[in-house]
């Protein structure tokens, strides 16, 4: 029993997600949760669908094989290895890469800082204004009023979500990948 602790919580991360998942982000990013839970909340759709990406890019099938390359010392096992493999095998482009590392730093700070920090801190405000968007966020951005850096790093994450979700996403979560394997071209620029 006292060895189950680990795997139950590995368990929690990849239960078949609800309805709701697809709006997961943008319900974050507008809703009136702080900032440092929200940003972590982001981060994490984020990092989970370039996980979906690699597996479905790699055609893993087996339980064992996610397990092993995605958890515990796997080589995939953090958010800045997943970007780094992602980048190498081509799943994303050079425009996702670059907001995948903005988008993994202004995690880490808000994760791991012992200071009052939010969308409004000045170097979080710098690094997010690095994201490119596409042209469909930048359009919707241009309607916000207020919280303009949130709303930068929630489009980021959710291009990405989205991008992923509708592209492999449903295929990864229900393990229906058919014979595709590595991507002749990326999932998102």
């Amino acid at each position: 029993m006292g060895d189950d602790w680990e795997s139950a919580l590995r368990k929690l991360t990849r239960e078949t997600p609800t309805a709701k998942i697809k709006t997961l982000v943008l319900d974050t990013m507008h809703s009136d949760i702080p900032d440092r839970p929200a940003a972590l909340v982001m981060a994490a759709a984020a990092d989970t669908m370039v996980q979906s990406a690699l597996v479905y890019a790699l055609a893993l099938k087996e339980p064992k094989q996610v397990l092993d390359l995605f958890y515990g010392d796997g080589p995939f096992s953090t958010f800045d290895k997943k970007i780094v493999a992602a980048a190498s095998l081509k799943v994303v482009g050079a425009r996702t890469v670059a907001n995948l590392k903005v988008i993994k730093n202004v995690r880490n700070v808000f994760a791991h800082a012992l200071t009052d920090v939010s969308f409004g801190s000045g170097p979080i405000e710098r690094a997010c204004a690095r994201i490119k968007l596409s042209k469909k966020s930048e359009l919707l951005l241009e309607l916000v009023t207020g919280r303009k850096t949130r709303f930068i790093f929630g489009h980021a994450c959710n291009e990405i979500f989205q991008g992923v979700l509708s592209y492999c996403g449903t295929k990864w979560l229900t393990g229906d990948m058919g014979k595709r394997s590595l991507l002749d071209h990326p999932i998102l620029p």
